[in-house]
């Protein structure tokens, strides 16, 4: 393959992996501008690329060149939680680090012990072996330096070789994979040198050693934040990982929900666990961040499976108390929050993990459309039964009331907007919207409409939205009918989804 199409083929391949605008392909456009190419030169290399199954060309216009082996439904990197959201920097980070053209590019990751640090190298490993960057034997050496504290000198002939010239080191050994030194800063001044030595390709056996083996090593470090240190001029890319509470409540409550589900799956025991317990744990502060709340589950699981070791089958039932005192203590910050909970999973007294599926039901966002599911099927009920409409209405009236006690639908709201509360779990957008829209109903309709109505709005649209759900909640009977009962509040409905639909686009 001539320079010009590898270096064409790798941008290609690294805008598919790292940009998500171009993960369905790119125009010759796209190519030729980004590499300084002439149009028709770019169009040449790329369908050179086809001609040799690399590339594949779509049928559609424009014209998209995309890869000929499709990325992995979910990679490596797509089934962490957070990949989406506040880990998505990084990720983006990660990848361009592996999948920059020739080799890849040294990383230096700051973080706070706890955050995930370790977890997320291994899957920049198994992500560059799965994508060919590096061979599936490829080495990949870990070394924690912290855990040399109490013998420095064990430290030295690891990392730079017996007679220090790094002759078997952990660098040599390294070579052609992948070597992670984690807490480097936790290493003096004469180690850090030596290891920026190395970096600034001062060390002549591996000058001699590029000329046999090309392939070098990726380093990859870890710091504390905020630690200014020379290795941060030598490293070209820098990736930050997020404090635990810095993350969102969803993801907090995903990670708990997969540590809980982990503890069942290993435990073999069905976990129940109350919603009061995930509301601490959703509040805790945790000093040593993620790897702190993973081990707080797993040792309070191993106090409840002590409790029923001798009882065959039964489930592991858990409690605050078999938490620390500093869980319980969090509760008291639970009215701030209480929408939040509502929208995560609920007004439900305990969440159970099976031993077989895991956490077996996600509430909040779907029982927003089971309670329209309910609703269809009890006025289809009726109205088989041989009730007439005027009947119907006040029964339905009645019943839709008690779904909403039974789903304590409204226990969050108080009498004035809480839009700092609301803005935690719903698009902006769709608070100004429905708040507009609200305001319009009443000059319309000219009715009042008490807070709930406006908090329970907001709710519903933004979990249809998020959901993208393809249940339809009314037949096209019933919406004939609700617009023939209905006119002006049917005419006021479409113009909330005009609304919707111009702000989503």
């Amino acid at each position: 393959m001539s320079r010009m199409k590898a270096i064409v083929f790798d941008f290609v391949q690294n805008q598919i992996y790292t940009n998500q605008e171009q993960v369905n392909g790119l125009t010759t456009k796209q190519v030729a501008e980004a590499l300084n190419l002439q149009r028709s030169n770019a169009s040449t290399l790329l369908n050179q690329l086809v001609q040799e199954k690399k590339l594949v060309k779509s049928t559609s216009r424009p014209v998209l060149y995309s890869l000929a082996e499709p990325i992995d439904e979910k990679d490596a990197f797509d089934v962490i939680i957070g990949a989406n959201q506040s880990l998505k920097n990084a990720i983006q980070l990660a990848k361009a680090a592996v999948l920059y053209p020739k080799n890849p590019l040294n990383v230096l990751i700051q973080a706070k012990p706890g955050c995930g640090t370790s977890y997320l190298v291994d899957t920049l490993v198994d992500f560059a072996k799965r994508r060919q960057v590096l061979a599936k034997e490829a080495p990949y050496i870990k070394i924690n330096c912290r855990n040399y504290s109490k013998d420095p000198h064990l430290l030295d002939e690891d990392l730079f070789g017996t007679n220090e010239d790094y002759a078997n080191s952990v660098f040599e050994k390294a070579w052609s994979g992948i070597l992670f030194l984690e807490a480097y800063d936790s290493l003096n001044t004469k180690q850090q040198n030596k290891i920026l030595d190395f970096l600034n390709n001062k060390i002549p056996l591996f000058q001699e050693k590029k000329q046999s083996q090309p392939n070098n090593v990726m380093v990859i470090l870890s710091i504390m934040p905020s630690k200014e240190l020379l290795i941060n001029q030598a490293i070209p890319l820098t990736i930050e990982l997020p404090e635990i509470e810095k993350r969102s409540y969803k993801e907090r409550f995903d990670l708990i929900n997969h540590f809980f589900s982990r503890e069942a799956v290993h435990s073999r025991r069905t976990i129940v666990v109350p919603s009061e317990v995930i509301r601490g744990l959703l509040l805790a502060n945790f000093s040593y961040q993620v790897k702190e709340l993973k081990m707080d589950i797993t040792a309070a699981c191993a106090k409840g499976y002590v409790r029923v070791i001798n009882e065959g089958d039964q489930d592991i039932a858990l409690s605050l108390a078999d938490f620390k005192p500093e869980i319980k203590q969090s509760l008291l910050r639970v009215k701030e929050n209480a929408m939040v909970f509502d929208e995560l999973f609920g007004n439900v007294e305990h969440i159970i993990y099976d031993k077989n599926e895991g956490y077996l039901k996600e509430f909040g966002k779907n029982e927003r459309l089971y309670l329209y599911e309910e609703i269809r099927n009890q006025y289809q009920s009726l109205s088989e039964s041989g009730i007439n409409e005027l009947t119907i209405t006040p029964l339905m009236n009645k019943y839709v009331q008690n779904l909403f006690n039974k789903y304590n639908y409204y226990n969050v709201f108080d009498d004035q907007y809480n839009i700092t509360q609301l803005a935690k779990i719903v698009d902006a957008k769709v608070i100004q919207i429905v708040d507009f829209w609200l305001k319009t109903c009443k000059k319309e309709l000219n009715r009042e409409f008490k807070s709930s109505v406006f908090y329970g709005l907001c709710l519903h649209i933004n979990s249809l939205l998020t959901l993208a759900s393809n249940r339809q909640t009314l037949s096209q009977e019933e919406v004939t009918q609700f617009i023939q009962q209905y006119p002006e509040e049917y005419a006021l409905s479409v113009q909330l989804s005009i609304e919707l639909k111009s702000s989503s686009t």
